[in-house]
C-alpha cells in the first residue's frame, strides 16, 4: 500500500471499482520505516484467516497481532488474539474483539473489547496500563492513568487513585517542551481520610511540583542556562502514605526522598570559564518547627583556567561563595579562593613519571551559633597542600593481550591545622587513594605530611575485528594501596582509618568475563593485613534475556556492622517490556528486607 506495508495472500479477490480486497490466509507485515518504536527487536505483522482491506478501513477475521522479532520455530514474546481485529487508517487505531493477550502463548487477559493506536502514531491520547494497590493505610486501591496528548509540544497524564476505604487521590502531570526550554508540573489532590481517628488530622491533602529549564541563549557565552525547580506540599506525611512517584522518564517526585527543594539557578560558560549562580531552600519533611527549614542564598562557584603550557601545566582558579541560614538561628558566610596547578607529566629516561599537584586555599567566614565553626567574626584562614607522584608503569605485549604493572607512590605535605570533620562521612577506598585532598568540603583541605604506596595492574585483550573502532578491551583491572601518615590526625573520622599513623590497606578488583558481565571486589584490610574490616561483591550478569545481578557487603570494626546481600533478575521481553524482581537480605537481622517484583 501506500505506506509500503506488504499483504500475503492464499486466495485474493480484487474489487476494482469498489477498490476493495478479499482474501484468505492472510499474512500483512507493517513497514518498519513506518512505525514509530521501530528497532531490531520490532516486527509488527497482522496474520488472519481472512481479510477485508479498503481504502480506509482494513477487518481481519480471526487475526494475531504482534511487534516481536520473528525467530525461526518460536512463539513470540507477546500476542494479541482476537475474533476480529479492525484496522481504521484514519483515526490510526487498531480495534480488537474478544481479545486475549498472550505472553509466549499463554493466555494472560482477556478483553471483550480492546484498541491502542497504530504503529504509525508517535502519541495518542488514551488509557495508559492500570495498576492495583493495597496499603494497610488506604485500604485497595485502583491506578486509572490517562494520557492527553494536547498539542506537538504538550500533553498531560491525569492519574485518579481509587480507594476503596479512602476518598480518592487526583494526580496530573503536564508536560511541555519547546526548541529553547522544558517545563514539568507535577500536582495531586485528595480531601484527606474519610474517617479522622487517632494520628489523623482532618483536612485535605495536595502538592505541587514543578521544574523548568530555559536555554537562555545569550550572545557572550556558549552556554547560557536557567533552571527552576519549586516543590510543596500540604502534609508531612501525605507523599510517604500515598506512595507517591512520578513517571520514571522524568523522575520529579519521589516519596522515598522528604527533603523539599526549592532552587534557582543560573549556568554560564564561555570557553575556559564557568559560573553558576543559585539559590534555594530546603523544608525536611521529617523534622518539626522551623529547624526543618534551611536557606542557601547565594550560593555561587566560579572556575576560570588561569594559565596552561607544556612546561608548567594547568593553573586554575576556583571560587565560591555563599550564605547559609539553619536550624533556626545558625548562620554561616563563606569565601574560599583556590589556586590549583597541574604539572603534565614528566618522563626520564629510565621510565619514570612524575606528576605534581598543589593547592593553595584562602577561606574567609563569619559564623554564628555553629559547632562546626568558630563563632567569631571575620575569621580568615590560608591553607595549602602538594604532592608529588611518581610511578613506573611496565608494559608487557603479546599477539592476545597488553599487560600493565604500574607500582606507585606519593608524598604529600600539607601544612598547618584543618576544621574538625570526625563526625563527617568522608569514604576512603583505593578511587580516591591518591586523591590530594580526601575531604569533600570546599573549605576544608586534610592536614598532615604522608607517603602513599600503591600499585595498578591491568590485562587489556586484543580484539581481532576489523569492524571494531576500539581494538583494546579492559580484562582485568587490579588497584590497592595503603597511607603512611607522620603523625595522627584526629581530625578524620575514625571510620575512614585515615586518623591513624597507617591507615587500611584499601583495594579493588575489576573481573570482565566476557562481555555484559563483569565482577567487582571492593576490600578494606587493617593494618596488620590480617583482619578484614570492609569487603563487597558485585556481580553483573547477562544470559541473553536475562540479566542477574548481585551485591554482598559486609563491614566491621570502625567502619561499621553492615551486612547485606541484594538479588536482581531482569528478563527483558524486548526493549519496551521487562519483568523484574529483587530482594534483599539482612544478616545483621536476619531478616528478609523486601521483595520487589
Amino acid at each position: 500500500d501506500d505506506l509500503e506495508n506488504e499483504y500475503f495472500f492464499e486466495e485474493i479477490y480484487v474489487h476494482t471499482k469498489d477498490r476493495k480486497i478479499v482474501g484468505s490466509k492472510v499474512k500483512v507485515s507493517l513497514n518498519p520505516k513506518s512505525v514509530e518504536i521501530a528497532t531490531e527487536e520490532n516486527e509488527p505483522r497482522f496474520v488472519a484467516n481472512t481479510a477485508i482491506i479498503t481504502k480506509n478501513k482494513s477487518f481481519f477475521k480471526k487475526g494475531v497481532y504482534t511487534q516481536c522479532k520473528r525467530e525461526k520455530d518460536k512463539c513470540p514474546a507477546w500476542a494479541i488474539q482476537a475474533k476480529t481485529i479492525t484496522h481504521d487508517k484514519l483515526k490510526k487505531n487498531i480495534y480488537y474483539d474478544n481479545s486475549t493477550l498472550k505472553i509466549y502463548d499463554i493466555p494472560v487477559f482477556y478483553f471483550p473489547k480492546f484498541f491502542h493506536p497504530d504503529p504509525t502514531v508517535k502519541r495518542q491520547s488514551g488509557f495508559l496500563s492500570p495498576t492495583m494497590m493495597d496499603s494497610s493505610t488506604l485500604g485497595l486501591g485502583l491506578n486509572l492513568p490517562y494520557y492527553l496528548a494536547l498539542t506537538d509540544d504538550k500533553d498531560l497524564t491525569f492519574t485518579p487513585q481509587i480507594y476503596s476505604d479512602e476518598y480518592n487521590l487526583y494526580l496530573g502531570e503536564y508536560r511541555q517542551v519547546t526548541q529553547n526550554s522544558s517545563l514539568t508540573i507535577d500536582a495531586g489532590y485528595t480531601e484527606g481520610y474519610s474517617a479522622p481517628s487517632g494520628n489523623r488530622t482532618p483536612g485535605s491533602r495536595n502538592h505541587i511540583f514543578l521544574e523548568s529549564q530555559i536555554n537562555l541563549d545569550f550572545d557572550y557565552f556558549e552556554e547560557s542556562t536557567l533552571d527552576l525547580a519549586l516543590q510543596r506540599a500540604s502534609n508531612d506525611t501525605y507523599l510517604r502514605i500515598y506512595n507517591i512517584n512520578t513517571l520514571e522518564d522524568t523522575g520529579l517526585v519521589d516519596f522515598n526522598d522528604t527533603t523539599l527543594d526549592n532552587t534557582l539557578e543560573l549556568n554560564l560558560k564561555k570557553q575556559n570559564m564557568l559560573f553558576n549562580f543559585k539559590s534555594s531552600a530546603h523544608e525536611n519533611l521529617r523534622q518539626s518547627g522551623n529547624s526543618r527549614y534551611e536557606f542557601m542564598a547565594p550560593e555561587i562557584n566560579f572556575e576560570n583556567l588561569l594559565y596552561e603550557s607544556e612546561k608548567i601545566g594547568e593553573i586554575n582558579w576556583k571560587s565560591t561563595a555563599f550564605y547559609r541560614n539553619y536550624e533556626v538561628n545558625k548562620q554561616n558566610s563563606l569565601l574560599t579562593n583556590d589556586l590549583l596547578w597541574s604539572s603534565n607529566e614528566m618522563i626520564n629516561k629510565n621510565g619514570f613519571v612524575t606528576e605534581i599537584e598543589g593547592i593553595l586555599k584562602n577561606t574567609n567566614y563569619d559564623a554564628k551559633n555553629t559547632s562546626q565553626y568558630k563563632n567569631e567574626k571575620a575569621n580568615h584562614e590560608i591553607a595549602g597542600v602538594l604532592g608529588v607522584t611518581r610511578s613506573l608503569p611496565m608494559e608487557k605485549r603479546s599477539n592476545k593481550n597488553i599487560k600493565t604493572f604500574s607500582p606507585k607512590i606519593m608524598l604529600r605535605f600539607a601544612p598547618g591545622h584543618m576544621r574538625n570533620l570526625s563526625d563527617d562521612g568522608i569514604t576512603f577506598t583505593s578511587s580516591n587513594l591518591f586523591s590530594i585532598n580526601k575531604t569533600s568540603h570546599v573549605d576544608v583541605i586534610d592536614s598532615g605530611t604522608s607517603a602513599i604506596i600503591g600499585f595498578d595492574f591491568k590485562i587489556d585483550d586484543i580484539i581481532d575485528d576489523v569492524e571494531l573502532t576500539d581494538k583494546i578491551a579492559n580484562k582485568l583491572s587490579i588497584s590497592a594501596g595503603q597511607i603512611f601518615n607522620i603523625e595522627e590526625n584526629d581530625d578524620m573520622p575514625t571510620t575512614t582509618s585515615l586518623d591513624q599513623k597507617i591507615s587500611d590497606l584499601v583495594g579493588e578488583i575489576n573481573y570482565n568475563l566476557i562481555p555484559n558481565n563483569t565482577i567487582n571486589y571492593k576490600f578494606s584490610l587493617d593494618e596488620n593485613l590480617s583482619t578484614l574490616n570492609y569487603h563487597e561483591i558485585t556481580g553483573n550478569f547477562n544470559f541473553g534475556k536475562i540479566d542477574f545481578n548481585i551485591n554482598y557487603l559486609e563491614e566491621h570494626n570502625h567502619i561499621g556492622n553492615a551486612n547485606y546481600v541484594n538479588n536482581e533478575i531482569i528478563i527483558n521481553f524486548n526493549e519496551k517490556n521487562t519483568l523484574n524482581f529483587k530482594t534483599r537480605k539482612n544478616y545483621q537481622t536476619n531478616s528478609t528486607e523486601f521483595y520487589n517484583l
